[in-house]
């Protein structure tokens, strides 16, 4: 059955930085109209079946009411944090998910990588850091989505892995060694601050 997921971050493009700098701001209509836009560009393109995530906030649930296709919601315990996404893809991944469309920045990519680390993905850019993801159109993103779910477009042609940067951090203090990951970049800083 091909199967296109679908990620939304209902906090991307909402932190403290809107207070604090000029950086601009998804609202959460904006992201259910992209949400029910890849929704029905991958259902119009031949997408059997949608994984979808659940939220905090029910983007996605309020983005397809009444849009009719096979729509299942990713069954994880939420969290409202970063985990809910990491834990939405590593299960999408396991329910072999064809191609997954992400709505978040650049952490929310992260996240998405975290659990998923070769995740099929087309990141769209509702967050404060843009870098990974792109501005691109919901319909153009579900439709690419559902052309290589389907097989009509094969993921090899139209794919390339992009740069991961694994991290090893030691704890001097105790026995802990923590592992994570980046896609932008990875910087180390000496002092504390909000934000770091």
């Amino acid at each position: 059955m091909s199967t296109v997921g679908i990620i939304v971050n209902p906090h991307a493009g909402k932190d403290i930085r809107r207070l604090t700098s000029a950086a601009g701001h998804t609202s959460d209509a904006a992201k259910v109209g992209i949400l029910r836009r890849v929704a029905a560009g991958a259902i119009e393109q031949g997408a059997e079946h949608l994984l979808m995530s659940a939220d905090t906030h029910h983007l996605c649930e309020r983005a397809v009411e009444g849009l009719g296709g096979s729509v299942e919601f990713v069954d994880t315990r939420l969290t409202g944090s970063r985990l809910d996404t990491v834990n939405c893809a590593a299960a999408m991944w396991k329910r072999s998910a064809d191609a997954v469309v992400v709505l978040g920045g650049d952490g929310t990519c992260r996240d998405v990588a975290t659990g998923w680390p070769d995740v099929p993905l087309i990141a769209i850019s509702t967050g404060t850091n843009n870098v990974f993801p792109s501005n691109i159109d919901g319909t153009s993103a579900g439709v690419a989505a559902a052309l290589v779910a389907t097989g009509v477009v094969p993921l090899s042609e139209v794919c390339r892995p992009s740069k991961r940067i694994e991290l090893t951090i030691d704890d001097p203090t105790s026995s802990a060694v923590a592992h994570d990951i980046a896609l932008v970049e990875a910087a180390l800083i000496g002092t504390s601050f909000v934000s770091s």
